[in-house]
């Protein structure tokens, strides 16, 4: 034995294996980087592998069998003992292996302590350190630091499908990420500006305000997928955490993975995890693949909230259901879907509650721990009973702490509640978390005008639209706050914009109606009418708008045919419920709109009466129906609610505030309230909520309101002059 040894030591094949082995290592590092630069197939890497290993074998024995000699490579039993040059050889295999292992440990050296990547190249497979989940490098993260932003991957996929389960990835990681507490993880609305960006770490962070950025890659390759991260830190622009997953393409493998990622992040900011967020990490939302794509390409629609956007998302939810009918979240999605085309697609508010119970009780049966189902749940709940609905709001971000959206409609619905100082700060934690979010800023600018800050609402309404001029809602955030201050024509100006960038808001016609009625321009109202498409002439509340034009002139009875008109569309319409309401009180006689309001505003009918600021005009009227039906009492109720819920929302119509405060009785606090209106500049709505509303008839002898009523006749005239003039 020791002979054999002694001749594979002269041979020199110990010393070939060894540089074979090491030239081998070098070879696969190569290959890795390569592999995703040139986009290489995921077998690439696997070839190579198995072509090294059959080459092992093969150089041994070569080794053995051959020798190099000055006349060239001759077998060894060919050549004489006293000739062999194998010493020679093997000194030259020794620098050889020298210099290969300085090439291995450089490219160690390198690869550990001075490379950056960006997110398009990959990373080697990380050591035992890495693959336990440890940071690369000590972290020095505290508290006020656990902050983080996901820029988009890339993606290594050659085709549009690829990009989009990449976003997917993107996405559902976010969602994860945000299930953590103590980690503030910014929304994939403000960091999908940064796909493809050529701005550097430091840079992104600054922008959004973190510390860390997780920037990586995703490949699918048949049933293979390999995404790669680095979390880096933005002050020093180095690694905190770096590792490269190689997994089966399933959808246990795609969770498994996002909750690895998670709990590596965690670690290296050195968040702590409850318990219940243990449990929400690792579960696993569904087991098919196909429906996981479905509900991504949902999900991915949703920000656009245009009516076509909005219906595909539906479609994609759908489908994602039928392929699973476990998939909670699909559920979710399909809510949500359903909620935003009320508010954007024109959706009747009955289809809509018809179908959505039964949705968000299925998601919170199969997942009571989804923060987004309970908030779903709220906005579902909003529509009857407010209080319950802000409960759920609540237990919703508890559980889902990083959803902006979710922080978004429960700070609308606290100030829409009369809490605004409490909306204002949960809308802030939404911004903070979204600061990209149009959305998200222009609710947060029309409440911080509504609650008296309405230099900083204005701010934010013009800072939005010049970053980005293209967005529909930064020009309805300034419609909002124009009309709020009673400046009509500049109004006009920003729905006209508003229109022209999203046609399909039905909305914005309504809110046109409005503002040539608010003029008294009340005989354009026809024929602007008669000019729209069929689609438009079809929505309940834009006919009674053009109801509403009739009432103006007094022709009361062209004025009820359209609200009845508007009410065989929509039994719901808000527009033509108040116009119905108007007429009643106005010609004393039963025209339904008492029952009509009690039934689709049952929560103003209790014993203690619901109110948000959303509903405060059909509560002002039905209080003063009820007045007039010799219902004292409950009218009451309802106009002390509202009083109580307006009393510091100081930019939202003011005129309903004022309206309670007459109907109670209170009349020198409603001349004070009026002023102090007309003194803020808060006069939107005022021919309608003032002029013109039948609440305020029995004052009109009184002085005091003569003067009130001839200040906004006087700015309302002002106003139309001017947007006569600009016709011209």
């Amino acid at each position: 034995m020791s002979g054999l040894f002694t001749e594979l030591k002269r041979r020199n094949v110990f010393r070939v294996a060894i540089v074979y082995l090491i030239a081998g290592w070098i070879i696969l590092q190569v290959a890795d980087i390569m592999m995703d630069a040139l986009n290489l197939p995921e077998w690439t890497l696997r070839l190579i592998v198995t072509l090294l290993m059959l080459g092992f074998p093969v150089a041994v024995i070569l080794a053995w069998a051959l020798e190099i000699t000055p006349e060239g490579i001759k077998r060894e039993k060919h050549i004489d003992r006293s000739q062999s040059i194998t010493g020679e050889t093997g000194r030259k295999i020794n620098q050889v292996t020298v210099i290969l292992l300085a090439v291995a440990v450089g490219f160690l050296l390198v690869e550990r302590f001075t490379l950056q990547r960006p997110a398009s190249e990959p990373i080697a497979e990380s050591g035992p350190a890495s693959a336990a989940g440890a940071p690369t490098e000590q972290s020095t993260i505290s508290a006020p630091d656990r902050s983080i932003a996901v820029i988009p991957f890339a993606s290594r996929g050659g085709d549009g499908a690829d990009d989009s389960f990449a976003e997917g990835i993107h996405d559902d990681l976010l969602t994860q990420l945000g299930k953590i507490g103590a980690l503030k993880v910014i929304s994939r609305t403000s960091v999908m500006q940064y796909k493809d960006t050529k701005k550097s770490i430091p840079q992104i962070a600054r922008e959004l305000g973190v510390a860390t950025v997780l920037e990586g890659g995703v490949q699918r390759a048949g049933d293979r997928i390999r995404i790669n991260m680095q979390l880096i830190d933005a002050v020093t622009d180095k690694h905190l955490w770096a590792e490269t997953y190689d997994r089966d393409l399933s959808v246990a493998s795609i969770f498994d993975i996002q909750s690895d990622i998670a709990h590596a992040v965690s670690r290296a900011l050195q968040a702590n995890l409850t318990s219940d967020e243990e449990n929400r990490l690792a579960s696993l939302p569904t087991s098919s693949l196909a429906a996981y794509d479905a509900f991504s390409r949902g999900k991915l629609l949703l920000p656009d909230r245009t009516t076509a956007a909005l219906k595909q998302a539906e479609d994609s939810f759908r489908e994602a259901i039928a392929l699973d009918p476990e998939y909670a979240e699909a559920y979710v999605g399909l809510a949500d879907t359903l909620s935003l085309q009320v508010d954007y697609s024109g959706l009747r508010i009955d289809d809509y509650l018809a179908e959505v119970e039964s949705i968000v009780e299925k998601a919170l049966d199969l997942d009571p721990l989804l923060g987004e189902a309970h908030i779903a749940q709220a906005t579902w709940l909003s529509y009857n009973d407010s209080a319950a609905a802000r409960e759920s709001y609540a237990r919703g971000v508890s559980l889902s702490p990083g959803y902006a959206q979710g922080h978004q409609w429960y700070g609308n619905a606290l100030s829409n509640a009369g809490q605004i100082d409490e909306g204002i700060a949960e809308l802030r934690i939404a911004h903070e978390l979204d600061p990209g979010s149009g959305i998200i800023t222009s609710n947060l600018a029309e409440f911080l005008h509504q609650g008296g800050q309405t230099e900083e609402g204005w701010a934010l309404c013009n800072e939005l639209v010049a970053q980005r001029p293209a967005y529909s809602r930064g020009h309805m955030c300034l419609w909002a706050l124009a009309w709020s201050e009673g400046q009509i024509v500049d109004a006009i100006g920003h729905n006209r914009r508003t229109l022209e960038l999203a046609p399909g808001n039905l909305l914005l016609y309504l809110f046109h109606g409005l503002m040539l009625n608010e003029l008294g321009l009340h005989e354009e109202i026809a024929t602007w009418f008669a000019a729209q498409p069929a689609t438009i002439k079809g929505n309940a509340d834009v006919r009674a708008g053009l109801g509403i034009a009739f009432y103006y002139q007094g022709q009361h009875e062209k004025a009820l045919a359209a609200a009845r008109e508007a009410l065989e569309i929509d039994p719901r319409s808000f527009g033509a419920i108040s116009l119905l309401a108007a007429l009643d009180l106005d010609d004393q006689r039963n025209l339904g709109a008492l029952e009509a309001l009690s039934s689709v505003f049952v929560k103003l009918t209790g014993a203690d009466p619901e109110i948000d600021a959303t509903i405060a005009e059909p509560a002002m009227l039905l209080s003063a129906l009820m007045m007039q039906a010799g219902r004292t009492k409950q009218a009451q109720k309802i106009a002390t609610a509202v009083e109580t819920t307006l009393r510091h929302m100081h930019g939202f119509n003011p005129f309903y505030y004022a309206q309670a405060l007459t109907l109670l009785g209170r009349e020198s606090e409603a001349v004070d309230a009026l002023r102090r209106a007309i003194g803020n500049k808060s006069m939107g709505g005022a021919r309608w909520n003032v002029l013109a509303s039948p609440i305020f008839e029995t004052t009109r002898g009184n002085p005091e309101y003569r003067d009130i009523f001839a200040a906004i006749e006087s700015h309302l005239a002002q106003q139309r002059e001017l947007y006569l003039a600009s016709l011209k």
